[in-house]
């Protein structure tokens, strides 16, 4: 919408006005020179409202700061004067002269301050010989917006899941699960009695196989937990576990060691047998327990194991109803998922008309959970994070007047990762909220919101489970993915297969019902390694001299289509040269980021930062 602002049309003028008469009051205030008085202060310096020199998201009842200046020994301040003009150069706060030495935090107690406004104001302080100090030079800063302010931006997210996905991968002739989802069976969904046998190794922590599964959020959860060596039983109910079925059976579970699990399910009876032997028999009497459905595996996030020889009975081991033993691909068993990924990646972008004339501010507004991205025509404007609860989150505000050309269309793009709970962060939900305002010479404005005509899409990465305990995922780009989609921050790009973006609501709507304005902004810069290392075995090693907190970002001339490039960060090395993954030199951290090349020239760029000073990169063979 484009709304007209008188105000604004003289901003040059009364700009100019008040410049000419700050040299008049000085004048005046002077008292009668005595001997014994000393030198007159000099401006103020170090100007800050809420410790920032120039912010752009303060609330309504700023807090302003300075520096007196004075070359007389063991000077005081006894008094200060505040002016605060708006952009259209009014006068909103006059303190008057006010007997006080404070210099910090001095609270706003003018005239109502408008949100999302710019202003100016200045200070002038008195020594303790009641000499006053000329002016300080101008100095800006910005109100931000309130929960109400957001004029109608909504928060919006992409459908949940991945039509893509697959826990489940041929590894060394076994089928492998990684954590994050339930892999069920094509075929069996109407199979009631029946006869369940794998083989089942635990790998990092538990392996679960599912039965009775007429869907993945409905059915029996059955795990080997090596971590608490039992078996764990549990009822799937719309994904949801259900208390009364969580059920503890004692037996030892070793990780990296194979056995024979063999489920029996007949009606609501289900016996477990591990290598031949009877270790559980249990009816579940509740009427939320599945009647029908197919067999398949679950990993929670952060565990991992492998399966093989798959085999479905009747009861009486006449009749075979399924077989697997992972030779032949992975055809039999479903792909996708409607669930919403652990560790979930989302593009959105639209595209807008921005009007002719000269724009003279331009400011975005982003909010996300947990990190966010936005785009301009192609430029990164922002990034932002927000590990807070949904209802106590952050937003930032940004200028971006120089990456705005009026009379064009503007591609506006955001990156939205969301990762769960974790240690320091709260789960909540995905999210993002933007608000992008237009102002003109003219006084109108120009203001665009995200909505429901925002187009979504998953991002390009692979879900490949946890750095560690702490619920940090390990981010795995698929460069084959990146070049299929794409540059989707572009204006002339078809976005016409992509989806319409969920809309949450209005901001404020639950969960996101509270923002304030986030002061400290992440700046980041690019830094080389100080020498390239070769390992023993010709391993290229980066070393930058120093442990930083940095995203990994590699040039390859040659790649290879879908080669896997395991690179990987450390706080030390190895004796052989190569990185350490030891967890001294790791924290306990699988510090990789896994990459999977597209074919020739690309550029890798990481999403996420680790603290490190070595990177390698095995396998390029460049």
């Amino acid at each position: 919408m484009r709304t007209h602002h008188p105000r604004r049309r003289r901003l040059a003028a009364l700009a100019a006005l008040t410049a000419g008469a700050v040299v008049l009051p000085g004048v005046t205030d002077l008292p009668a020179a005595r001997a014994d008085v000393g030198t007159r202060p000099a401006a103020p310096e170090r100007l800050t409202v809420d410790d920032l020199a120039h912010p752009l998201d303060t609330d309504l009842t700023p807090r302003f700061g300075w520096l007196p200046q004075d070359s007389d020994p063991n000077e005081v301040q006894t008094a200060y004067k505040i002016e605060v003009r708006d952009a259209d150069g009014r006068l909103v706060w006059d303190t008057d002269k006010v007997t006080s030495s404070d210099q910090a935090y001095v609270e706003y107690d003018g005239s109502p301050l408008e949100p999302g406004s710019a202003y100016t104001w200045r200070v002038r302080t008195w020594d303790k010989d009641k000499l006053p100090s000329p002016w300080s030079q101008w100095a800006p800063f910005e109100t931000g917006l309130g929960d109400g302010d957001w004029g109608g931006a909504s928060w919006i997210r992409r459908p949940p899941g991945n039509p893509d996905a697959s826990a489940l991968s041929v590894v060394d002739g076994r089928g492998r699960v990684s954590g994050g989802d339930v892999t069920i069976a094509r075929t069996g969904r109407d199979w009631t009695d029946y006869v369940y046998t794998v083989d089942v190794t635990p790998i990092t922590r538990a392996a679960a196989v599912v039965f009775r599964a007429p869907d993945s959020r409905n059915g029996y959860m059955w795990q080997l937990h090596a971590n608490d060596n039992a078996i764990k039983t549990h009822r799937m109910v719309n994904g949801a576990f259900p208390t009364d079925a969580r059920r503890t059976v004692p037996h030892v579970i070793d990780p990296g060691v194979t056995y024979e699990l063999s489920v029996r399910v007949e009606g609501q009876t289900f016996t477990t047998s591990i290598d031949g032997r009877v270790v559980d028999t249990w009816t579940d009497s509740s009427a939320t327990g599945s009647r029908a459905g197919t067999i398949g595996f679950r990993q929670a996030s952060g565990e991992v194991a492998d399966f093989d020889d798959v085999r479905v009975t009747s009861l009486d081991g006449s009749t075979v109803l399924f077989e697997e033993d992972f030779s032949g691909g992975l055809d039999k068993w479903v792909r996708g998922t409607t669930n919403r990924e652990a560790d979930e990646y989302t593009l959105a972008r639209t595209v807008v008309d921005v009007p002719a004339g000269e724009i003279v501010r331009a400011r975005s507004y982003l909010a996300a959970s947990h990190q966010a991205e936005l785009y301009l025509d192609g430029e990164r404007a922002e990034r932002m994070t927000n590990y807070g609860y949904p209802g106590e989150g952050y937003y930032q505000a940004t200028d971006v007047t120089d990456l705005v050309t009026a009379g064009e269309p503007l591609a506006i793009g955001a990156m939205l990762h969301w990762f769960s709970g974790g240690q320091g962060r709260a789960a909540g939900e995905p999210g993002l909220l933007v608000r992008l305002v237009l102002e003109y010479a003219d006084g109108s404005e120009v203001v665009v919101v995200s909505d429901g005509s925002w187009k979504v899409r998953r991002g390009p990465y692979v879900l490949v489970g946890t750095r560690n305990g702490e619920g940090l995922y390990v981010e795995h780009l698929d460069g084959r993915a990146v070049r299929a989609i794409g540059d989707w921050t572009d204006e002339d790009y078809d976005d016409s297969g992509w989806a319409d973006a969920v809309v949450v609501g209005e901001h404020p709507v639950a969960p996101f019902t509270r923002l304030v304005g986030q002061e400290t902004h992440l700046v980041e810069e690019v830094v080389a390694p100080e020498r390239i290392l070769t390992a023993d075995d010709g391993t290229p090693v980066a070393d930058f001299g120093k442990v930083i907190p940095a995203r990994p970002a590699v040039h390859f001339e040659q790649g290879v289509e879908g080669r896997v490039i395991p690179i990987r960060a450390s706080y030390g090395l190895a004796a052989n040269g190569r990185v350490s993954t030891s967890g001294v030199d790791t924290q306990g951290t699988n510090m990789s980021f896994p990459y999977t090349q597209a074919a020739g020239a690309q550029d890798y760029r990481a999403f996420g930062h680790l603290g490190f000073r070595y990177l390698e990169i095995p396998g390029a063979e460049e």
